[in-house]
């Protein structure tokens, strides 16, 4: 019953992500090293009825994506792809919002949405 509970919410909430309001600023990339740095800021704005989800049970994804294709006229070539996702979710029985790292694969603890924020935009 609690996953049919979870699935009708978040097809209640999906029409609203796609009204969260998100944009790209001050893009930089540097080769250094044979490596390609990139370096972003992003904002996103989620509605309310969405954060109130995740304090319901939803989990909610952040994901990005990167990939670099060779410049061959007939047919580009992915040289190399970069898929990470954060996985928030908030647990009412201890009161915290859990976000799993893709990098460390670390799941972090926040007692309050804006510390989870904080963390995101480092």
């Amino acid at each position: 019953m609690r996953y049919l509970k979870s699935i009708l919410l978040f097809l209640a909430i999906y029409p609203l992500l796609l009204f969260a309001q998100s944009e790209i600023n001050e893009p930089e990339f540097i080769i250094k090293d044979k490596t390609l740095l990139i370096n972003l800021t992003a904002r996103i704005d989620l509605p309310v009825a969405v954060i109130d989800a995740v304090d319901n049970g939803i989990e909610l994804v952040f994901a990005y994506r990167f990939e670099i294709y060779s410049d061959k006229w007939y047919k580009p070539l992915a040289i190399a792809k970069l898929k990470k996702e954060y996985w928030l979710s908030y647990n009412r029985i201890t009161d915290e919002y859990k976000l799993k790292d893709p990098i460390t694969y670390h799941d972090y603890h926040f007692k309050e949405l804006r510390t989870v924020k904080t963390y995101l935009s480092r």
